[in-house]
């Protein structure tokens, strides 16, 4: 899909060159670029969720154990982050 949307100039000219030093067009970079944006933002949603779990005072009670923390382990052995 394409759409138009006013950049200031001097943004516009470092996307150009970066682009250029990239060797891709700044449609990509610029593709590239809010995809990074949506990932880290959604990212940070899920550390705001993990926060607000944490806080919990039964949570922490919970992880305060060393059978808490061995759950905790096992239970996110497989994420990637």
């Amino acid at each position: 899909m394409q759409t138009a949307i006013p950049l200031p100039d001097s943004l516009l000219m470092q996307a150009d060159e970066v682009a250029s030093e990239l060797a891709i067009p700044r449609r990509r970079l610029i593709a590239r670029a809010l995809e990074e944006f949506i990932r880290k933002h959604r990212q940070n949603e899920v550390t705001k969720r993990l926060d607000t779990v944490y806080r919990n005072p039964q949570t922490r009670r919970i992880l305060s154990t060393d059978a808490g923390l061995d759950r905790l382990r096992e239970f996110t052995a497989d994420d990637s982050w």
